[in-house]
């Protein structure tokens, strides 16, 4: 879910009752290359910082140990 006119937006991701990877790498769309972005998954302590290209091309890696399970991570531009 991007808002690119606020700059920021949020991915949900699901795992479902019978999937066998609890890991996934996310490819992300509509962000600007050059920018930097702080990046937040609600399920993790901390945040990190990704520019956009990398983001957009090798992808956001996502945890879901749950089955079923969900996570949301939130992003926007670093300060």
């Amino acid at each position: 879910f991007n808002r690119p006119e606020q700059r920021d937006g949020f991915v949900q991701a699901f795992r479902r009752r019978e999937s066998l990877e609890a890991t996934m790498t996310l490819r992300l769309g509509g962000l600007d290359p050059a920018t930097r972005y702080e990046v937040t998954n609600f399920d993790m302590p901390g945040t990190t910082v990704a520019n956009g290209r990398k983001l957009m091309q090798e992808g956001l890696t996502v945890e879901i140990k749950d089955q079923p399970g969900s996570a949301v991570i939130t992003y926007r531009v670093a300060k």
